[in-house]
């Protein structure tokens, strides 16, 4: 289930793209999805009308449409993703690798969610000092985020369908990344825009060279 940053983030990125574009069709799969109003109520009065803004309500979605409508969505659990590989690679060996990376971050953060636990718990002790407890906080935060991960990563190795597809600006990516920065820099930016992904070049450096590489504007930004 996505968390409150995830959803923000989201939200930031359809707001833009979707702010002032008009709903033609609504289609509902499931009539579930819009208990306990029926899907043809929905249908009525969303289609046809302006999205005037993206907004968000805790963990859900606000559309507010023309003539005062709201449309309130909220995001399903994940149970299917797609993985894009260099199409050099087989979808088996894709997955396998997938599969090794989530199985080291779920084993890596279950690790240090003990060893915060641990610390935060022996911060307790901290309690005769007079003022804030800044080392509990700092440590109940990364139990937090360490949890959260850990969680992820079981989600992704044992409740989602994965579907794989070869990609081939993927192969040259791979092979950017040994360039020289100059030269690597400016192959990502064309790779980006190619692939329709503004973030990619902030991505890598942030994965591959998080201390020695500042981050770049996005191409285009």
């Amino acid at each position: 289930m996505p968390e409150l940053p995830e959803v923000e983030t989201i939200r930031r990125q359809l707001a833009p793209r979707l702010e002032g574009r008009r709903i033609v069709r609504v289609v509902i799969h499931d009539p579930r999805w819009c208990e306990p109003v029926a899907p043809a109520e929905v249908v009525a009065a969303v289609e046809g009308r302006r999205i005037e803004a993206l907004r968000r309500r805790g963990k859900y979605f606000d559309f507010a449409l023309s003539d005062d409508v709201h449309l309130l969505w909220h995001l399903r659990r994940l149970t299917t993703a797609h993985l894009h590989h260099p199409s050099d690679i087989t979808s088996e060996r894709a997955l396998e690798i997938m599969r090794l990376s989530m199985v080291r971050d779920r084993d890596r953060h279950f690790r240090w969610l003990l060893i915060d636990a641990f610390l935060m718990i022996c911060s307790a002790a901290l309690v005769v000092v007079p003022g804030p407890n800044v080392i509990g906080y700092y440590f109940a935060f990364r139990v937090v985020g360490h949890y959260l991960s850990w969680r992820g990563a079981r989600q992704g190795l044992d409740a989602v369908t994965w579907t794989t597809a070869p990609c081939d600006p993927l192969i040259d990516l791979r092979d950017a990344l040994h360039l020289e920065p100059p030269q690597r820099d400016a192959r990502i930016d064309e790779l980006a825009e190619r692939m329709r992904l503004p973030r990619l070049a902030l991505f890598v450096n942030r994965l591959c060279w998080p201390a020695s590489v500042e981050p770049r504007p996005a191409a285009g930004a």
